[in-house]
Formats: C-alpha cells, structure tokens, sequence
C-alpha cells in the first residue's frame, strides 16, 4: 500500500511537472527495505533446502554403510569360504595318501578318508556316500567327486540359510535404493 501512494504521488508530480527526486528516492528507499526484507527469507529457505539435502544424503550414505556392512558380516558369519578352504586342504591330503597318476590307494588313504568322512559327519553335518568302487586307479577320482558333491550340497544349503537371514534385510533395503537419492 504503501509503494502504491508514493507511485500515485509520483505520478501526480510528474503530470504537473513537478520535480521528482525527492519521490524517487522515497521509492527507491521503500524498494530496498522490501528487497532486504524478502531477500532473507528467499535465501533462507534456499539454505534450508540445502541443508535438509545433504543431511538426507549423510543419513543415506550411513544406511547404505550399515546395510553393506550388515550383509558382509552376515557373509562372513556363514563360513563358507572357511568350509571351502578345509575341504581343499583335506582332499591335498587326501591326494598326498594316495597318488592317483599310478593308482596307489592303500591304509594310509583309507584312514585319510575316514578321517574326512569323520569330519563331514561330525562339523558338517554330512555323511559322505561311501566309495563304490574296488578298483585302486579310480577310488581317489571316485573319492574327489563325492567330496565334492558333499561341498556343494553344504555350501547350497549355507547360502539358502544365509539368504533367508538376509532377505527382510534386502526387502527393506532396496526399496530405499529404488526412490530418489540426495546426493
């Protein structure tokens, strides 16, 4: 209102040329006190806008470094690759009891393979199906082939029982990672 009487006042000057400086600077002046009184609140809220952004953006750098870490350790507490490196261990074992270029399978391969088979039953759980064979040249290949099976069945049903732990975990991560990130 108060812009509005100084222009009609300007106005009336000018029509009756008048002078208008002193109503120039009264509008200039009203113009200025505006623009620093808007300008706080347009920049603020710009401010704010911001900040509200990159605070979203720690919070979701931190979820996504919770959830990695989460799903690493969860990983980790399987033990498959643990299971892994065991398994290889005994069948390098196994293969210095028995050399399997010339066919040699004798007492001290048969107690390395009970004591695989042992290990199976007891740590994981697995009897091992029992070496058909009665040829000496194809035990050791028979004997990797089930201790192999028996790994992948183990290493199988480790990771199903890891995807059931980590599965509400990914149902409401990735949601989260499909909606507009702030970064």
């Amino acid at each position: 209102m108060f812009i509005l009487g100084i222009e009609l006042h300007y106005n009336g000057k000018k029509k009756k040329r008048r002078t208008s400086f002193k109503t120039s600077i009264r509008i200039h002046f009203s113009l200025a006190i505006s623009f620093f009184g808007n300008f706080t609140f347009f920049y603020g809220n710009t401010i704010q806008a911001s900040s509200i952004k990159i605070e979203l953006a720690k919070y979701s750098q931190t979820f996504d470094d919770t959830y990695h870490s989460a799903i690493s350790i969860l990983n980790d507490s399987a033990g498959i690759p643990e299971v892994n490196a065991k398994v290889l261990d005994m069948k390098n074992q196994l293969k210095a009891q028995s050399d399997p270029s010339l066919g040699w399978w004798g007492i001290k391969a048969d107690a390395e393979w009970n004591k695989i088979n042992a290990h199976f039953k007891n740590e994981l759980g697995t009897d091992l199906t029992p070496i058909s064979t009665k040829n000496k040249k194809k035990k050791y290949s028979e004997a990797e082939t089930i201790i192999d099976l028996a790994l992948q069945s183990i290493v199988q049903t480790k990771t199903i029982d890891l995807n059931r732990t980590t599965d509400p975990i990914n149902s409401i991560y990735y949601p989260f990672t499909q909606t507009k990130r702030f970064t």
